[in-house]
């Protein structure tokens, strides 16, 4: 598990574009399915797509 504080530059970003630029080799395919399955935690909480 890694853990990234996001920077003032992604405030009011969607949490995709956040992940992708900081992890360059996740494929988007790959994002996306972590987040259907709930494997994003946002703040101790299960991501979801609208963030």
């Amino acid at each position: 598990m890694r853990k990234i504080i996001v920077e003032e530059k992604y405030d009011n970003k969607k949490l995709s574009s956040c992940i992708l630029e900081n992890f360059s080799a996740l494929n988007q395919n790959v994002f996306f399915k972590a987040l259907r399955k709930k494997d994003i935690k946002v703040n101790r909480f299960k991501g979801k797509r609208k963030y």
